[in-house]
């Protein structure tokens, strides 16, 4: 899930100078103003951009987001969990009630980031169709 986390939020930076709100622009500051934009991004967490993008354009989407996500980082801070996870062979996995939930979790969240792509705002949308999509 972490990895799913900075994808999506290094995938919103690529996207995120076409979804600004644009103003009246002088022409001779786009660049510096877009190297701006894109310092800004890099100098916030993953999570913190993520939640600029979910508030913006999904705020519905919010609880299906960081709720699982706060209960995969709940359940990687648990050691004995953790520790089980580590020692479980693939055969196992599917008889694991931790794994379980974590399976469950990760696939909430999945869907709740596939939402916010696919189908919460039609900005988002057709530029993850025309960047994200090959």
């Amino acid at each position: 899930m972490s990895r799913k986390l900075l994808f999506v939020s290094g995938f919103f930076m690529c996207i995120s100078w076409a979804l600004r709100e644009q103003g009246g622009e002088d022409e001779s500051f786009v660049t510096q103003n877009l190297v701006d934009h894109l310092k800004d991004w890099t100098e916030t967490t993953p999570l913190e951009s993520l939640a600029t993008v979910v508030s913006r354009y999904a705020p519905s989407l919010a609880p299906d987001i960081f709720n699982n996500y706060d209960t995969f980082l709940a359940l990687l801070n648990n050691d004995e969990k953790r520790k089980g996870l580590e020692k479980l062979s693939p055969d196992e996995a599917y008889e694991d009630a931790v794994f379980l939930e974590a399976r469950n979790v990760a696939v909430k969240f999945d869907a709740a980031l596939t939402e916010l792509m696919f189908d919460s705002d039609d900005s988002v949308t057709q530029l993850v169709k025309k960047y994200g999509v090959f």
